[in-house]
């Protein structure tokens, strides 16, 4: 090997490992890749350290040499003492936040609350894999003010087993783990990660009591037509369950969180009515969900005490022409545009359907506060069918002065100072056979939580934010590191070093 070729393989070698070292920090999970190359610069030095080694001996036993290796000595405790600060540093991190807004900190609500979870969380993370940055962007916030977090990265895509074990229904979702209870945070910000916590911490568990004795489907019913998917993914969710049979109680459970009457098929006995309208009168949370019933009205002593107190569900059929199911003509409304003013579906994308789904109206001049959730598009898109014979022959049209012009409420919400109600116009878009639809289950336990009031946290109180926030991916911030860390100070060190051969030339 002549010298030039010696020297152009030195050179290639330098470059290899600088190139080992880019790989290392820019794309470490291609582990494959970055190995190989490690390895072969590795060969490479091994067979030109043997190829020159008579003349390599010499530099090893040259004066120049061992003051060399004691610099290098000296400098790697340097680094070995800078890196041990790093790691502590790194357990037990500060930030300083110096936006006008404080737009990279957590709010005094949040703080107050991670102060009071005194156990160790942890955050598991399902997500595709390009998405886990712009999480960690999140979770970093709690990580700094309380490290004793665990975060646990799961990439959907590779592991369906985890997301079918764990029950997650949508991507990107953040299960929450604190004393042996968990929480499923689908909409990923400050505001519901901050809630799942404190709902978490609380140490309670709440109480939903389901009415038995009138054709509701089966919470243990593993049917097409039960709900025990539903049920299961309600004991995941940190809520006690349980059954009554108001025909034969004289009082609903004070227990109870909330009386939830989902999708009755007989009629309920006025003594059963008054029980129920006792519990909201005393400050009981109501759900309830009434299907379309084209045979005659059922349940008018039920719907009396929702009238009264300014909701109004009527027994007819929301058609709409322009979003719906293929297939169903209209009678299955598919609904994708939610109300942002409602904290239940303020962030929430859909799409959630409806199989044959009533209409839900305000009482006009009515006390409480009413909130329509989701809606059908406008007339003449849509419109609330009355007459039962034209959906029994299936020639469905728009009659003027019968039937109520669209848009329809489908599902909506209720409140005094005493009382939560939710009111779906159908029940059955939570059976088992739509247990793959995962957005309509979210959209029923975003409701429930609201009813029960364990939306904690409303809002937050923030200043105006004037910063766009800026996210920068795990392999800009390689590249960013490789040039600032190594290619800088190496072009410094060369320069030096020209100018030192310079200065002694002369």
């Amino acid at each position: 090997m002549t010298s030039g070729l010696k020297w152009l393989a030195y050179i290639v070698n330098v470059i290899l490992y600088l190139v080992v070292v880019a790989l290392w920090i820019s794309i470490p999970d291609e582990f494959v890749l970055c190995l190989s190359v490690t390895a072969v610069t590795l060969v490479m030095t091994t067979v030109l350290l043997i190829w020159d080694r008579d003349k390599l001996s010499e530099i090893y036993e040259s004066s120049q040499f061992i003051n060399f290796s004691q610099a290098f000595v000296a400098a790697f405790l340097l680094f070995s003492i800078l890196g041990m600060l790093n790691y502590f540093s790194y357990k037990h991190p500060i930030q300083w936040d110096l936006t006008s807004s404080s737009h990279y900190s957590l709010t005094d609500q949040t703080q107050k609350v991670m102060n009071n979870a005194k156990e160790e969380l942890t955050f598991k993370i399902f997500a595709k894999k390009m998405e886990f940055n712009s999480i960690q962007a999140l979770t970093d916030l709690y990580y700094f003010h309380k490290s004793n977090i665990k975060r646990e990265y799961i990439d959907i895509e590779t592991r369906p087993d985890l997301v079918s074990a764990n029950n997650v229904l949508k991507s990107p979702t953040i299960i929450v783990e604190y004393a042996g209870k968990r929480e499923h945070v689908t909409v990923l910000n400050e505001l519901n990660l901050t809630n799942a916590i404190k709902k978490l911490s609380l140490g309670k568990m709440p109480t939903l009591v389901f009415t038995t004795g009138h054709g509701e489907a089966g919470l243990e019913s593993k049917e097409n037509e039960g709900l025990s998917y539903l049920a299961g993914m309600l004991k995941n969710s940190n809520y006690n369950i349980a059954q009554v049979n108001t025909a034969v109680v004289s009082y609903i459970p004070t227990s109870a969180e909330a009386l939830i009457i989902w999708g009755p098929k007989e009629a309920f006995r006025d003594k059963e009515v008054k029980i129920i309208d006792t519990f909201i009168e005393r400050g009981g949370n109501l759900v309830v969900a009434f299907d379309p019933n084209l045979n005659g009205e059922k349940f008018s002593n039920l719907k009396a005490i929702l009238h009264k107190r300014g909701i109004d569900v009527s027994n007819d059929l929301v058609i709409d022409r322009l979003k719906h199911i293929n297939g169903s003509n209209g009678t299955v409304p598919m609904v994708d545009r939610f109300n942002s003013e409602s904290p239940i579906v303020k962030d929430f994308k859909g799409p959630v359907f409806f199989p044959l789904v009533s209409s839900i109206k305000k009482v006009p001049g009515s006390k409480g506060e009413f909130t329509s959730l989701v809606k059908s598009m406008p007339f003449p898109a849509s419109w609330a069918e009355k007459t039962g014979s034209e959906v029994v022959e299936g020639n469905v049209l728009y009659t003027e002065g019968v039937d109520d012009k669209g848009p329809s409420t489908m599902a909506a919400t209720w409140e005094d100072k005493k009382s939560r109600i939710s009111v779906f116009g159908n029940s059955t878009f939570l059976i088992n056979t739509y247990k793959k639809f995962g957005q309509n289950f979210v959209f029923f336990t975003n409701a429930m939580n609201w009813t029960i009031e364990q939306d904690v946290l409303i809002s937050f109180n923030l200043p105006v934010v004037k910063e766009e926030p800026v996210f920068i991916s795990k392999p800009q911030l390689g590249i960013i590191f490789y040039f600032s860390v190594i290619v800088a100070p190496l072009l410094l060190f060369a320069t030096a070093f020209t100018f030192y051969r310079r200065l002694a030339v002369l």
